[in-house]
């Protein structure tokens, strides 16, 4: 009985030794619940070790596969070739397209008469500063035709001169009526302008043309330039004279070659981009004519006048005896060189030019016109 009683204490405290360790066991966990795997876990990445040279290796996904950076639609799109340089000549039948472009701009240009008439006279200004420098540097090159070489001399007063004149032209912008009587007849006969409007651009060319050159003969005699004893005078007296006795189908046919190789130039200058090409375009021609004595209707509303005043100007210092050429008058000028030389630059650049290409490359000749590059 006795032992009975003793075991039954000791049995309890084994029992409650038990229940406390599994109590204190289970105490960490007690009312806890056990972490359900998320999305987030399943996605988890896991980054190997980096590599030697220190760059990380691309991640390996766990889970869902993850697009790769190299994928199309994620690549930059490729850059496009910038488009090829245009050429720095355009071939013949380019370049008679684009001289009809601007004839056409140009005639255009009818519809604003005070803006044309201010391009022409500043055309006129530089063809005649180009003419003022001509007879400057020809004049000084006497000795060249005392020495049996003239042509050598108007070669030299061709190149320094009048080229020049026609750079300005091109290169700052102006409208000079003879280039346009070839410009302005090809868009007429392709149909891209009308021809009344192309008379009227002519008409108000021709005008602002005169003025111009007036304007720079005035301002030479201003300045002195025409005095007596100047560069100038006495080569400006005596081309006056010379220009106002040809017979009239001598200056008409001068006109016409005279012209037709302006024209010429002012076409090479439209099939070229550069300014380098434009001033070789401008050189050959009109240094050509100018050596070979063609006449060119712009150049002389300078060159006569500016003889006359030199003629006047010589007169008055000598008392009213003359010198530094044969005097000259305005009708001598008009009816002996201005009115035949300007119907025969018509010829040259309407005909010789504008004409024969059309029938070469355009609407004349049938062929569809190319395009102006």
């Amino acid at each position: 009985m006795m032992l009975q009683q003793s075991a039954r204490p000791a049995a309890a405290a084994r029992q409650r030794h038990g229940h406390g360790a599994a109590a204190v066991n289970a105490a960490p966990w007690r009312g806890r619940r056990s972490p359900a795997p998320s999305c987030a876990a399943a996605l988890t990445t896991v980054a190997p070790p980096a590599h030697s040279d220190g760059d990380a290796a691309a991640p390996a996904a766990v889970g869902l596969p993850v697009p790769a950076l190299t994928s199309p639609a994620l690549a930059p799109a490729a850059a496009a070739p910038p488009p090829p340089p245009p050429p720095a000549l355009l071939p013949p039948p380019a370049a008679y397209a684009a001289a009809v472009d601007a004839g056409a701009a140009k005639a255009a240009l009818a519809a604003h008469a005070p803006r044309l008439l201010l391009l022409s006279a500043m055309a006129g200004a530089y063809i005649g500063a180009g003419a003022l420098l001509s007879l400057t540097v020809g004049g000084g090159c006497g000795g060249l035709a005392a020495a049996g070489a003239p042509g050598l001399q108007k070669l030299v007063a061709g190149v320094v001169g009048l080229p020049t004149g026609l750079i300005l032209v091109l290169a700052c912008g102006g409208e000079l009526v003879t280039g346009n009587l070839a410009l302005c007849t090809a868009a007429a006969l392709e149909g891209r302008a009308r021809w009344a409007q192309v008379a009227k651009a002519w008409a108000i060319a021709y005008a602002g043309n005169v003025l111009g050159a007036l304007a720079v003969v005035a301002v030479a005699a201003g300045a002195g330039l025409l005095d007596p004893g100047a560069a100038a005078a006495a080569p400006a007296a005596a081309a006056a004279s010379a220009k106002c006795s040809l017979p009239a189908a001598h200056a008409f046919f001068r006109g016409v070659l005279a012209n037709w190789l302006v024209c010429l130039a002012v076409w090479m200058a439209a099939a070229v981009r550069d300014l380098p090409g434009k001033c070789l375009a401008a050189l050959l021609p009109v240094s050509a004519f100018v050596a070979m004595g063609a006449e060119h209707s712009v150049a002389n509303v300078f060159i006569v006048p500016a003889g006359m005043a030199a003629s006047s100007l010589a007169a008055a210092a000598t008392g009213g005896g003359g010198g530094g050429g044969s005097a000259v008058g305005v009708a001598d000028f008009l009816l002996g060189n201005l009115i035949p030389v300007t119907l025969g630059n018509a010829v040259g650049g309407a005909v010789c030019v504008a004409l024969a290409y059309s029938a070469a490359f355009g609407a004349v000749g049938g062929a569809p016109l190319a395009r102006a590059g």
